[in-house]
């Protein structure tokens, strides 16, 4: 019954900061649209004008099926595959992920610890370089309590989105 209960707990974890990677990345993206609108040498545009609506696009894109719907095969969704990972890293040791997508995605990644999504050093959102490749490479925190953890990424390019998991174990 516990086991059931943490990994309910853990499923639900993940994908909160799955959807929090995936607004990340469509506000940066509405962003990044909205800034290659602009022309050299016009007068800067109000903010009203050019803020983007993430609440909508945000809610739309990160909308899940409920648990009676049968979920369909998106045709449109994007690739993303681990083709790398640490399997096991020490306490204070380095670990890494390599993942492939479309070139110039851009893809966030969250390690989920007990006590919640990593902030290390290097887990920051990139953008998939010409061959689609994105490595992430961080320090496992010395507090991090021992155990196998999820690591997930979302990435998203223009109106298509998709995500990858895998798993480490701490030592």
């Amino acid at each position: 019954m516990l086991r059931a209960m943490r990994a309910a707990h853990e499923r639900q974890a993940r994908a909160n900061v799955r959807q929090w990677v995936l607004a990340t990345l469509l506000v940066l993206g509405a962003l990044g649209i909205a800034a290659c609108g602009s022309r050299a040498g016009s007068p800067a545009p109000s903010s009203a004008a050019t803020s983007p609506r993430p609440t909508t696009q945000v809610l739309s894109a990160t909308s899940r099926p409920t648990a009676q719907a049968k979920p369909s095969v998106d045709r449109n969704a994007l690739a993303v595959k681990v083709t790398a990972h640490t399997k096991t890293a020490q306490r204070g040791g380095v670990a890494s992920v390599t993942i492939k997508t479309t070139p110039g995605a851009l893809c966030g990644i969250s390690v989920l610890y007990p006590d919640g999504p990593s902030s290390a050093r290097g887990l920051d959102p990139a953008k998939a370089d010409k061959k689609g490749v994105i490595v992430w490479k961080w320090t496992v925190a010395s507090s991090v309590k021992k155990g196998t953890w999820p690591i997930d990424v979302s990435c998203s390019i223009g109106d298509r989105t998709g995500d990858a998991e895998t798993s480490f174990t701490v030592k």
